[in-house]
């Protein structure tokens, strides 16, 4: 058993380590294939270096070594254990491969939305020719004034005032109905097994709509520009202002920025049009807030099922208060 493990230990160091300039070079061809028209073509693409060649040879032989070594560990496990090991390993090395191969997609998508940026910016900002662009006249930068000071503070009292005048009835409904508690507490598996299916649900939405989004509405950015991103961002960080560590970006990239805007009206009108199924960006945009409201609502779901009784209040008030305050947002639009 202990050198089954430490050969499946060594195995899985050799495939990521073989993995690295694979992977770069599959990314590199990307981008070849891309600016050369080669992968629209779909005719032979040009062959790996020596050192990605051996690379791959590496890592699949990793990989045959490790699907080897987990079938050796599952027959070795008492009988009673070997079908709970067998769906983790499943889903380990197929979550593996998951990922892998969509790191690989989603580069070699990039790489190709790249290539044909010479198209027209983005959709959502161009519905009628005669109007100008949003931001084609930069508005003066904003200083803050006492009215909008208090504007703010009137807007944090509202928030926390709807929030307060919903927790009380609802504390108050709690203790007069004590059996919808017991209730709750008993459906606790339930809820947590929705809530996870819900999250689930709702970061595929999620992903699907940015990348999406990416893709069809965004430009390309140099390498330079995404570097100089990188390093800012990492170096200038509040979370690292402690550290003396430097970050900084070694290598080629390949980059894609969005921009674009739309408000509650323009998604009203989305929705009225039925845009927001018929066009590819509305429904990527859809898409997105569908996976947003799947999210909120699993992790309402989430807390409701493990919190206390007044925690469970408050999480039920806070969600009451956010679809009043959205339902009479989308009216007034």
């Amino acid at each position: 058993m202990t050198f089954v493990l430490t050969a499946l230990i060594a195995a899985c160091v050799v495939m990521v380590v073989a993995m690295l300039p694979y992977a770069k070079a599959l990314l590199v061809a990307a981008v070849d294939d891309a600016q050369t028209d080669r992968g629209a073509l779909r005719t032979k693409a040009a062959p790996l270096p020596a050192l990605a060649q051996v690379s791959r040879a590496v890592f699949y032989a990793a990989w045959i070594a490790i699907v080897a070594l987990v079938l050796a560990l599952l027959f070795t496990t008492p009988g009673a254990l070997t079908a709970a090991n067998a769906a983790v390993a499943v889903a380990v090395i197929g979550g593996w491969w998951l990922l892998f191969c969509g790191i690989i997609w989603f580069a070699r998508a990039l790489a190709r939305a790249n290539a044909r940026s010479g198209r027209a910016s983005g959709r959502l900002a161009a519905r009628d020719a005669s109007v100008p662009p949003v931001n084609a006249h930069p508005a003066a930068p904003v200083r803050a004034t006492p009215s909008a000071a208090s504007a703010g503070r009137l807007q944090l009292l509202w928030f926390w005032g709807g929030i307060i005048a919903l927790f009380l009835p609802i504390c108050g409904l709690g203790a007069a109905f004590p059996a919808v508690g017991r209730w709750i507490d008993q459906q606790q598996q339930v809820l947590l097994v929705l809530s996870a299916g819900l999250g689930g649900a709702g970061f595929l939405l999620l992903l699907t709509g940015v990348i999406v989004l990416v893709l069809r509405e965004g430009h390309p950015t140099t390498p330079d520009d995404a570097r100089r991103l990188y390093e800012s961002r990492m170096n200038s960080g509040a979370l690292l202002s402690w550290s003396k560590s430097y970050y900084w970006f070694k290598g080629d990239a390949l980059s894609r920025s969005v921009n674009f805007e739309f408000n509650v009206a323009d998604l009203k009108e989305a929705w009225r049009a039925g845009a927001w199924w018929t066009d590819p960006t509305w429904r990527a945009i859809t898409a997105l807030l569908i996976g947003v409201a799947l999210f909120a609502v699993a992790a309402a779901l989430f807390f409701v099922g493990v919190a206390a009784p007044i925690g469970r209040a408050f999480i039920l008030a806070v969600a009451l208060y956010a679809a009043l305050r959205l339902g009479w947002t989308l009216w007034r639009a």
